[in-house]
Order: C-alpha cells, then structure tokens, then sequence
C-alpha cells in the first residue's frame, strides 16, 4: 500500500471498520509525505497496533532525531518487520 502519511494519520483512513481486515494483513506499506506533512513520532504505536503484519515499510521525517524512536517502536511492535527506510529532509 502507498498512501499519504497525512491521509492515515491522525485516524482519517484507519478507523475504517471495512478496511480493518485488510490492514491487518498488509506486509508492505510505503507512507508518503503530504507538503510539509511527515511522520510524526507520535504516530507509530498506532502504526504498529493497525497494520501487525507489516513486513516492509518506508516513511520520510522531518528531522533524523525522529528516527531512533520511530525504530524502536516499530522494531519491537512488529515482530514480521525486516524492512525499514526512513527519509528525512533535516540532518540534526
């Protein structure tokens, strides 16, 4: 699935009850960023809680400080995961 961070989060896309089955199934998942939208920290428990089978992710940032976060959310979230790209506008 390729999809706008912006248009999953906050809960737009995901609290679709139809959708729910599929998203549990997903092993891949490519978030792109929306304008000056990035994934945001705050987020990734609830990636993780909607989409469990996630195999393969990629997903841009604003700044690289985010990441170590974000990594360690998903690494210990998704235990399937064996794929991460991260892309970040701001070297800090």
């Amino acid at each position: 699935l390729i999809v706008s961070a912006w248009l999953i989060f906050p809960k737009r896309f995901v609290k679709i009850s139809s959708l729910m089955s599929v998203f549990n199934r997903l092993t891949k998942l490519e978030l792109l960023k929306h304008d000056d939208s990035y994934f945001l920290v705050k987020y990734a428990p609830e990636l993780v809680q909607h989409f469990p089978s996630l195999s393969e992710i990629i997903l841009s940032v604003y700044s690289f400080d985010s990441c170590t976060e974000i990594i360690d959310v998903l690494l210990t979230g998704l235990p399937k995961l064996i794929y991460i790209q991260i892309n970040f506008q701001r070297n800090t």
